[in-house]
């Protein structure tokens, strides 16, 4: 089993180049790159249509219509939703690095570009 490890890179130039997620898998290897700026506006975007429920008992339960798989639970509505934006961001690098196509366009943001550029 893969594990990947986000990380924030610095801009390798003084030109104003921006900020990257970068993932690595456990030797430490580099294997994927987006733009962070690009990510986030995505995660923005794809968490407006998180709606979180009450559970029975104390838990909340959250889901994203068009990300099969992804949901996450807590003891308030706002756990369930950080937890929620964490599951769609490896989610989303799960299907960047197994080449996946099926990641949803949102609000004319393809992150499936980004498969191109491997």
């Amino acid at each position: 089993m893969t594990v990947l490890t986000p990380s924030r890179s610095q801009p390798t130039s003084s030109m104003g180049a921006q900020q990257n997620e970068v993932w690595s898998n456990e030797q430490g290897t580099d294997i994927f790159y987006v733009p962070a700026d690009l990510l986030d506006r995505y995660l923005t975007i794809a968490m407006r249509r998180a709606e979180p429920r009450h559970l029975d008992g104390d838990r909340w339960y959250a889901d994203l219509p068009g990300f099969s798989g992804v949901w996450a639970d807590g003891d308030s509505p706002k756990e369930c939703l950080d937890t929620l934006v964490e599951v769609l961001r490896e989610w989303i690098f799960v299907k960047l690095v197994d080449g996946d196509w099926d990641i949803p366009s949102l609000d004319e943001i393809d992150l499936t570009c980004l498969l191109h550029q491997r």
